[in-house]
C-alpha cells in the first residue's frame, strides 16, 4: 500500500505562494514522525518569512533548534536586517551539517546576493531527489542566461520528468517563458511561432494551477507576465495589456508590498509610455527603497556599468578632442 505524503497539500500551497494558507494550514496537520513534523515547521516559518513577517520567525526559533530550523532563523535575520554579514556567516556555517534544507535556504541567501556560483555549489550537494533544490538551480541558471549549459539540461530533464509534481510545473513554466522571451526577439517567422506556443504552453499550466489553488500574487505575476509577452507578439495589444493590468491590479490588493507585481506594473507602464507619469516614479522609488531586493541589485549593477560605460566614452571624446 502506498505511503500517504502527510505534507503534500502544505508543500504545494507554499509552491505556488499561497503563504497565508500554509500557516493556516499548520494547526490542522497532525504529522505523526519527528522528521515530518520538522519539515512542516520549516515551510511554515519560511511562509512567516515570504509574508515578511521575519520577527514571528527570529522569536520563535531557539539557539537550540535543528540545523534546519536555526538555517530559517538565520534567513529571517538576513532579511530582516540592514547589515546582513552576521546572518551571511551564520548560514554558512550551519552549511557544515549538510542537511539539504539548510543547503536549499543558504542557496536562497546566495542567490539574492548574486553569488550564483556558490549557491549553485551548494545545491550541487543536495539529492538529485530534492525538486525545490533543482527548481532552484535551473532557476539560477536562467538568470544567468545559460540555459545552454549542461548543469541546467541535467537540471531541467529532472524537473520534466517530475511534471507531475507543482514545482517542477513552475520550473517549466519558468523554462518556456524564458525560451520565449528569447525567441521573442528574434526577426525569424519560426521562432515567433515558437514563442507564442512556449507562451501557451505557459499560460495553459498556470491557468490550471490557480483552478487548483487559488489567484496567489505569485501565479498572478507570471499570468501577467504571459499577457504582457502576449502583447509584444499578438495583434491585440490592447486587450492582452488590459489582462495585465488586471492581474497585476488583484495582486496587489491581495499584497500591495509584493515586490514581483511592483515590478510588473513599472513594466506595464514601460511597455505603455507612462514613464512620465507620477505613479510610475512612486513605483520604482518603492521597489529601489527594498535593499533585499534582487531586483535592486541588478539595477544598480546595470547602472553601475552605464556609468562607466558613459565616463570611458567621455574619457575617450577628451582625448580625440586633445589630439
Amino acid at each position: 500500500m502506498e505511503k500517504t505524503d502527510e505534507l503534500f497539500q502544505l508543500r504545494n500551497l507554499f509552491y505556488v505562494g499561497s503563504y497565508q494558507a500554509v500557516i493556516n494550514e499548520e494547526n490542522s496537520l497532525n504529522v505523526k514522525s519527528d522528521a515530518l513534523r520538522l519539515e512542516k515547521d520549516v515551510f511554515v516559518y519560511r511562509a512567516y518569512i515570504a509574508r515578511g513577517d521575519y520577527s514571528t520567525v527570529i522569536e520563535s526559533v531557539s539557539d537550540s533548534s535543528e540545523p534546519s530550523l536555526l538555517a530559517v532563523k538565520a534567513l529571517a535575520q538576513y532579511f530582516s536586517s540592514s547589515d546582513k554579514t552576521s546572518a551571511i556567516e551564520s548560514l554558512t556555517q550551519l552549511t557544515s551539517s549538510a542537511d539539504p534544507t539548510v543547503l536549499l535556504l543558504a542557496a536562497i541567501m546566495f542567490t539574492n546576493e548574486r553569488e550564483f556560483e556558490k549557491a549553485l555549489g551548494l545545491l550541487s550537494q543536495t539529492p538529485s531527489t530534492f525538486l525545490e533544490a533543482r527548481a532552484l538551480s535551473a532557476q539560477i541558471y536562467l538568470l544567468h542566461n545559460r540555459p545552454d549549459f549542461s548543469g541546467y539540461k541535467k537540471e531541467f530533464k529532472i524537473l520534466k520528468d517530475t511534471e507531475e509534481a507543482v514545482i517542477s510545473q513552475l520550473a517549466v513554466v519558468w523554462d518556456n517563458l524564458y525560451q520565449a522571451n528569447v525567441a521573442g526577439c528574434s526577426k525569424n517567422p519560426a521562432a515567433a511561432n515558437s514563442a507564442d506556443e512556449k507562451i501557451e504552453e505557459a499560460f495553459s499550466s498556470l491557468t490550471e494551477l490557480v483552478q487548483r489553488y487559488s489567484e496567489t500574487p505569485l501565479l498572478l505575476n507570471a499570468l501577467a507576465a504571459c499577457s504582457l509577452m502576449r502583447s509584444q507578439t499578438k495583434d491585440s495589444v490592447n486587450q492582452e495589456m488590459k489582462l495585465a493590468e488586471k492581474r497585476i491590479g488583484t495582486s496587489l490588493d491581495k499584497d500591495p508590498n509584493k515586490e514581483e507585481t511592483l515590478v510588473n506594473q513599472l513594466a506595464c507602464q514601460i511597455l505603455t509610455n507612462k514613464t512620465g507619469e507620477t505613479s510610475f516614479q512612486r513605483n520604482l522609488r518603492r521597489v529601489k527603497l527594498n535593499e533585499n531586493s534582487s531586483y535592486v541589485k541588478k539595477l544598480n549593477e546595470v547602472e553601475a556599468k552605464f556609468d562607466q560605460l558613459a565616463a570611458d566614452i567621455l574619457a575617450s571624446n577628451n582625448v580625440v578632442s586633445a589630439n
